[in-house]
């Protein structure tokens, strides 16, 4: 008897005892930093940035304007602190504005922080200059570097540089073309004159 009084004990002490719901645990969303560096270019004279300039877009020459961008972007969820960001520059080209540290060939900056999801754009302007007499057309790259806590990203942006070339027809062409379209002119001329009959 005093099994079942026992059991009928346990079995109320069941049913009248406060419940407690058990949470499901679930944990903050991963911690990670990552960040990543985007080199662009873009002549003065167009709106547009691309990645490098082919040299069926356009030779730079003597003179012309050129503008590179410089974009930093924090993809992680966390701050990043301290960066360190470099821009290499090639041959031939004559700093207009800056906003960095210039060394020999190369512009630094101290970046103090950036933002989970924050993008950070640095502009350089120069313009091409001191190009060799016998230059032709070259190929020439510029580098953008970064790095800090242990990561690291770079991107190239490519483009051409060459002299003006004069063209291929001069001064004697152009009174030869001048004289053939003369007598083009005249024959139709009298090509019509002949069809009406007068």
């Amino acid at each position: 008897m005093y099994k079942y009084v026992a059991a009928l004990f346990l079995l109320m002490a069941a049913f009248t005892a406060p419940k407690y719901s058990v949470a499901q645990y679930y944990g903050q969303e991963s911690q990670q930093k990552s960040f990543v560096v985007d080199k662009k270019i873009r002549s003065l004279n167009r709106n547009e940035y691309y990645d490098n300039i082919d040299s069926r877009q356009k030779v730079f020459v003597e003179g012309d304007g050129i503008e590179f961008k410089v974009r930093v972007s924090n993809n992680g969820n966390q701050t990043i602190n301290n960066i360190q960001l470099a821009d290499y520059l090639p041959k031939y080209l004559c700093l207009v504005f800056y906003p960095g540290t210039v060394d020999q060939n190369a512009i630094f900056w101290n970046i103090a922080e950036i933002k989970a999801g924050e993008t950070k754009d640095y502009l350089i302007r120069a313009k091409i200059c001191g190009l060799p007499a016998e230059m032709i057309k070259v190929k020439l790259s510029n580098q953008a570097y970064i790095k800090a806590e242990g990561m690291t990203d770079r991107d190239d942006a490519s483009y051409y540089v060459g002299r003006k070339t004069t063209p291929s027809t001069g001064p004697n062409s152009l009174v030869v073309e001048s004289i053939l379209t003369g007598m083009v002119m005249v024959t139709a001329y009298r090509g019509r004159k002949i069809a009406r009959g007068y």
